[in-house]
């Protein structure tokens, strides 16, 4: 499959030397923020070393040096200061909020009592965009549809009578997925408004953070009256700096309330009255602008326009389109390819093109990875090993609910149920009842490379494309008609210290009032007090501790220290008023040089019932596990050990592997009673290896294959009333489950959310 090169070898080597720190790693996320280079960070160096910038306010200097960075940027989108003011901001939604709170949708000579124009916004706007609707000074907010929106192009001319100012805003490019709407409509829209809004006259804000960060906006083309946009986006720096371009005319429906220094020509500090500037930049730029991270913009230009020049009649803009969506087209028919054993497709695409031409597409690629079986794999997994491999993405809804809602079919009652489920804007909650809550965005700069997206699409085809037909057992639907053919308690696992490594035992063990004895009992703070946890610091795991009931013995083992032996009974006793007690500086020398840091803490929790939490019980299917093996690369078991571990699991069972353990109520172990939690919520820990060295790919994409044919692991249990029932837990000891009769899945999935995030999910 051919690759268009729009550089030439000469620009694709100058490029390349720009970009040295990208050796070996494989930044794609540019709709996010692109990358600044080297030469224009030097430059920007060199500039305000070599130069004395005081306060515009207090030096002429500067000030000139301000307009002319304005002048720059306007020939730089093809206008002037004759067409267009442009005001700076901190970013395209800081300009976005401005235009909202200054907006007047009634005219001069309106009373109160005289309806308001509308705003109007495309439902796949950004986030930035909805919030316009919790400050405009209307209450008629309408949604349009891109279907509606699109067809105004067809409206014709209507009459001149039109006077209550309304407000339209659309995305120049959608960040969801690059698609492009026509810049065309903006004058339409202007000249002959919107179906269904006769009395209205439109004005059009234009979104144009996603599109010019790789495009050329022609402003001398396309006229829009509000245009709103980030640098950074652009140039890679400097961050925390935009602009907002008013159309000249256009500033009349504008009515600034606040004024801050520099923006007045008259007021009094006893009396409310002022009188703001008559120019308009002046007038809207509060206080004292970051003149500094604005002077760098011209370095930022300047590298734009010498690593990609003019050609062939192509501005560097135009050029670095063609690029991009020569990338993304590349992308899209490279990953179309894919498929599994099975013949089923391997991604799942979110576009509104075919990519056939840049008019209507830029440089991005949004798409899911499916499995064999045409289920999903989540976003959040394909990250993790994205990431191990040096490859940089975007995952979730990229702060477009409306572009992303759309494409992955949810409903708004959707969304409101997959909230109450503890689903939240940017987690990693990437899966609900088999649907998935984002995608994958894939988006090019001016410095990536086909070799960028050769190695994204062999990561796919080794992690996440099967190469022979699964031998993973399938489960049937009808799991809660399966019977218990001989469950029992294999074996369990005591972490005494959060986030060190487990103790087996393969006997007895005390069950205490708020869950197994000495669990989690002890905990490594830092000098501040904060727990030290595993997710941050995965040499914990490498800090074995045992406990020796019979001698009341707490043993700590490391691989390269020698053993500490701490006497339990000996150890301080609490204060009436602790909840936790430091058990002295010999613990805290062993601990701090274990995880080579210094001023740590060995603390245990209070021991009273009273201050002592519950712990919840995970208990896994041990058969279950073994089907890890099955042709997935787990061959012994020591392996089966290792990922038993990284559950972190309590009870350890055996019995049926296909037993649906989610399915139970509640589980009797001997004589004693548990409420069953739903389904085992720890599946990110897996990520932690339990010996402190890395986790391989396979063995991720072999536990992700597991999840993906519904193979109950585990679950976690609770006490049936206000505490555990005390005594002995005998391994051997035969499982006697009650399970669910009619209860929905949903009604599982919710508990175990609730669960999960603590909360009761209704």
């Amino acid at each position: 499959m051919e690759f268009e090169q729009e550089y030439t070898d000469e620009e694709t080597l100058n490029i390349e030397n720009e970009f040295m720190r990208l050796k070996g790693k494989h930044y794609m996320d540019h709709a996010g923020t692109t990358l600044y280079a080297e030469s224009q960070i030097r430059a920007i160096q060199d500039l305000l070393a070599q130069n004395l910038f005081c306060n515009p306010h207090s030096s002429p200097m500067t000030g000139n040096l301000l307009q002319q960075v304005r002048h720059r940027l306007l020939r730089f989108f093809n206008t002037d200061a004759s067409n267009y003011s442009l005001v700076f901001t901190s970013g395209a939604t800081a300009s976005l909020k401005l235009v909202a709170e200054s907006f007047q949708f009634r005219p001069p000579d309106a009373t109160e009592s005289d309806e308001t124009g509308a705003f109007v916004y495309l439902r796949d706007n950004h986030t930035s965009v909805l919030g316009m609707r919790a400050i405009v000074a209307t209450g008629r907010i309408d949604p349009l549809e891109p279907e509606d929106f699109l067809r105004h192009l067809k409206v014709s001319a209507r009459g001149n009578g039109r006077t209550r100012p309304s407000l339209l805003v659309f995305p120049a490019q959608n960040n969801f997925n690059a698609a492009k709407y026509p810049l065309d409509l903006i004058e339409e829209v202007q000249q002959n408004g919107l179906t269904g809004y006769d009395d209205e006259r439109f004005y059009v804000c234009l979104d144009a953070a996603s599109y010019v960060s790789t495009n050329f906006l022609d402003l001398s083309r396309y006229q829009p009256d509000f245009v709103c946009m980030s640098f950074y986006k652009i140039f890679g720096y400097p961050t925390g700096l935009g602009a907002l371009l008013i159309r000249k005319g256009s500033e009349n429906v504008l009515e600034k309330k606040y004024y801050g220094g520099g923006t007045i020509k008259i007021m009094l500090s006893g009396q409310n009255l002022h009188l703001k500037h008559d120019d308009l930049v002046t007038r809207f730029e509060d206080g004292t602008q970051p003149f500094l991270s604005i002077i760098s913009l011209l370095e930022g230009i300047n590298t734009i326009q010498r690593l990609i020049p003019a050609a062939n009649g192509y501005r560097s803009m135009e050029r670095i389109s063609k690029h991009v969506f020569n990338l993304a087209k590349y992308c899209y028919r490279r990953l179309a390819t894919l498929q599994h054993a099975n013949g089923k497709k391997a991604i799942l695409f979110y576009t509104d093109t075919r990519y056939e031409t840049r008019d209507r597409q830029g440089g991005i690629v949004t798409f899911n990875v499916l499995k064999d079986d045409g289920s999903h794999l989540g976003f959040s997994e394909f990250a993790k090993v994205a990431a191990q491999h040096q490859i940089y993405v975007r995952t979730g809804c990229f702060c477009n609910a409306g572009s992303c809602q759309r494409h992955l079919g949810l409903t708004d009652d959707d969304i409101l149920m997959f909230y109450e489920m503890g689903k939240v804007c940017g987690d990693d909650t990437d899966m609900i009842e088999g649907q998935p809550t984002g995608t994958v965005r894939v988006s090019f700069g001016y410095m990536n490379k086909k070799e960028d997206v050769d190695r994204l699409v062999e990561i796919i085809s080794d992690c996440f494309v099967s190469k022979t037909a699964s031998n993973v057992a399938k489960v049937s639907p009808m799991r809660n008609e399966i019977q218990n053919e001989g469950i029992a308690l294999k074996a369990i696992y005591i972490y005494p210290i959060r986030s060190c490594g487990g103790y087996r035992v393969t006997s007895a063990w005390p069950l205490t009032h708020c869950g197994l004895k000495y669990d989690r009992e002890f905990t490594i703070v830092d000098s501040n007090g904060n727990p030290l946890m595993r997710t941050k610091h995965a040499e914990m795991s490498t800090i074995h501790p045992k406990i020796d009931p019979s001698l009341n013995f707490l043993i700590l083992t490391h691989p390269f220290m020698q053993d500490l032996i701490l006497k339990i009974k000996k150890l301080p006793k609490e204060s009436d008023d602790a909840d936790s007690i430091d058990l002295g500086d010999v613990a805290a020398e062993w601990v701090s040089k274990a995880l080579r840091m210094p001023r740590l803490r060995l603390m245990r929790s209070s021991t009273t019932d009273e201050r002592k939490p519950i712990h919840k019980l995970l208990m896994i299917n041990w058969d279950a596990m073994k089907l890890l093996s099955d042709g997935e690369g787990f061959e012994n078991g020591s392996t089966m050990s290792w990922l038993v571990d990284h559950f972190r699991g309590s009870l350890i069972v055996e019995g049926n592997a296909q037993e649906d353990l989610q399915a139970w109520q509640e589980v009797q172990i001997g004589k004693k009673h548990f409420k069953v939690m739903a389904n085992c919520t720890r599946c990110p820990m897996i990520h932690v290896d339990q010996s402190g060295e890395s986790i391989p790919a396979d063995s991720l994409k072999a536990i992700a294959n597991v999840f993906t044919k519904k193979i109950p692991l585990g679950v976690h249990l609770s006490p049936v009333n206000e505490g555990f029932p005390e005594g002995i837990l005998e391994c051997g000891t035969a499982l006697e489950p009650v399970r669910h009769n009619n209860l929905s899945k949903a009604q599982l999935i919710k508990d175990s959310v609730s669960m999960r995030y603590n909360f009761l999910v209704k």
